[in-house]
């Protein structure tokens, strides 16, 4: 397998890994860029972006990871830029330099929790984005979910009566005197990331012009997400007369944390994500190393 060290960018700043096709690929398969996450470089989260380009690569696909501007190897950009422009332009700009290597004309992004919101932001201005593999991706609760998640506990006796329970400790532990570590404990100020969905009706009307160019889309939801998802097909359902129909591979794994730490799950994550590529665009097919091989590099 051959992974190369490559600069590219306004200003040759970016640093990314070039993994090529082993089969030296096919010039109508999408090349494939793999989207950081807030502030992780090219490796990924628990290095699921070298599996999975290794992986990748043996199916015959050539794929580009890279760090964004300051981030990893990569220098701060000299502009002014917010992170959402740039983050934008960066993809772009390693769409460019994985064709130059490759001949290669369409690209697939895929991309983890803002990676994904990157990722479908760059499909949005460059039609050369042919598909989307977005882990979990922003999704909004609809009556399913609710009823998912509390309509057992609204018919359970037991239920109420552990609510009750809890509601009563809560205030007691409220009282002067009972918990004295609490007070020191909210003076701290910390800071914490907090991540912005889209309006719903956004999202929707941008999900529809992409399906109308029929981009197919892969999306991958943990256990992670369930503040907001909980149910096989929760997407497909809320996004419905978006047009998805036919275009979305929805994957439900409630046993997976957010990044996928756990090896069984990330297997899985790699597994699903890899019978997508190759079902919808039709790469030359390799016979898999084993995970443990995987793993190792």
């Amino acid at each position: 397998m051959r992974e190369r060290v490559i600069r590219f960018g306004k200003g040759v700043s970016l640093v990314g890994i070039l993994t090529d096709a082993e089969l030296g690929g096919r010039a109508d398969s999408p090349g494939i860029v793999l989207v950081n996450s807030g502030i992780l470089h090219r490796v990924g989260a628990c290095r699921l972006h070298v599996h999975l380009a290794r992986a990748l690569a043996e199916r015959g696909f050539s794929t580009l990871r890279f760090d964004f501007s300051g981030i990893g190897d990569s220098p701060v950009r000299r502009d002014d830029l917010a992170f959402e422009e740039s983050a934008v332009l960066e993809i772009q700009e390693a769409m460019n330099t994985l064709g130059r290597s490759t001949d290669l004309k369409t690209f697939v992004l895929i991309g983890l929790c803002s990676g994904a919101d990157m990722a479908f932001k760059a499909a949005q201005v460059d039609a050369r984005v042919v598909g989307l593999g977005l882990l979990d991706p922003w999704v909004y609760r609809t009556p399913r979910y609710y009823w998912t998640r509390y309509g057992a506990r609204l018919t359970s006796a037991s239920a109420w009566a552990s609510s009750f329970r809890s509601r009563f400790l809560a205030n007691r532990s409220r009282e002067p005197g009972l918990i004295a570590e609490a007070d020191e404990g909210e003076e701290l100020d910390l800071p914490t990331y907090v991540r912005e969905f889209p309006p719903k009706r956004q999202a929707a009307a941008e999900l529809k012009c992409l399906m109308e160019r029929d981009l197919r889309l892969c999306c991958v939801f943990s256990g992670g997400q369930s503040d907001y998802y909980n149910h096989a097909g929760q997407f497909g359902a809320l996004f419905r007369g978006a047009g998805v129909q036919g275009r979305l591979n929805e994957i439900f794994q409630p046993e997976a944390d957010h990044i996928f730490t756990n090896l069984d799950e990330q297997q899985k994550l790699l597994a699903a994500l890899l019978a997508w590529t190759s079902s919808e665009f039709d790469s030359k097919m390799a016979p898999l190393s084993s995970p443990e091989a995987r793993q190792a590099g």
